[in-house]
């Protein structure tokens, strides 16, 4: 089954559960935090065995929203998260100093269970499109001669689940925290810190 065609339909399904009212209200918003990369596979989610040979690394997230109601939102988001090798973790070190760099495309919805005084508990969820690349190259000294294992790069639909907590300053900001689980290939936990400006 193609892929693409899975994302945009649960795409569709996100957008067409969105409480519909007629005063919407766009905002822009914009997150940066911190993301762990493979910390289980997620083929086994019961274990561990993820790819645990990256350092914690920075995570971007920009894009635009529209609140329906005082409860519900949907996000579009696009993601930039980086990772560098740790050397410490893996006994076959590779022989450049490689990187992770991800890119994810991100539909999200937002649904706040409690809110009070310009405080809202929210429950977050999400699908999207990842794109994955390491530049990693590994000499494999078991064979001979010796060859280098090139670059790689993977594709894969996402999810992401977790919390958040957002807090009103004024009219048009408001400032988050949240902590939530994205499964790509492996699953990675991430935490950001943002605001949302309200056109």
């Amino acid at each position: 089954m193609n892929i693409k065609k899975i994302y945009f339909a649960l795409v569709s399904i996100i957008s067409v559960a969105m409480p519909a009212e007629a005063n919407n209200h766009v905002f822009l918003m914009l997150k940066a935090g911190a993301s762990h990369y493979g910390s289980v596979y997620f083929g086994n989610l019961a274990g561990s065995g993820g790819d645990e040979n990256w350092k914690i690394g920075p995570i971007v997230s920009f894009g635009a929203g529209m609140q329906t109601s005082n409860s519900f939102a949907v996000e579009f988001l696009l993601v930039y998260s980086t990772h560098r090798f740790d050397f410490k973790q893996w006994y076959n070190s590779p022989i450049n100093d490689p990187r992770m760099n991800i890119i994810d495309i991100t539909s999200l919805g937002r649904y706040a269970f409690i809110s009070f005084n310009g405080v809202r508990f929210e429950m977050i969820f999400g699908i999207g499109y990842s794109f994955q690349r390491k530049d990693e190259l590994v000499r494999k000294y078991q064979e001979f001669p010796l060859y280098v294992v090139p670059k790689d790069s993977r594709s894969d639909v996402s999810g992401l689940f977790g919390g958040a907590v957002q807090i009103k300053l004024n009219d048009n900001i408001w400032i988050m925290g949240e902590l939530n689980c994205r499964m790509r290939y492996y699953v990675t936990p991430v935490a950001e810190f943002g605001l949302a400006y309200f056109l």
